[in-house]
């Protein structure tokens, strides 16, 4: 499915952009889907470290915490 988007950029972008086939993209469409793609990529990335800097704090609190850990193998010792 394709989407037309009106947005607004700098000029230095607008160059840019008008430069597509410099670097070697057949349209601005192509050179603008590529750059989303880049963005998304990075994102997720960002995403996946900020998840795993999450996990590991939480598990470094529970290593520090004797109370969660009674209560954690409380409830799976009930749960089996």
């Amino acid at each position: 499915m394709i989407i037309e988007k009106n947005i607004k950029i700098e000029q230095s972008q607008a160059e840019l952009l008008n430069d597509y086939a410099k670097s070697g993209f057949s349209s601005q469409n192509e050179l603008v889907a590529f750059a989303l793609q880049l963005l998304q990529k990075e994102l997720e990335k960002q995403q996946r470290v900020k998840l795993e800097e999450s996990a590991l704090l939480y598990a470094s609190l529970y290593d520090e915490d004797e109370e969660a850990k009674y209560w954690t193998n409380s409830a799976l010792d009930d749960w089996k």
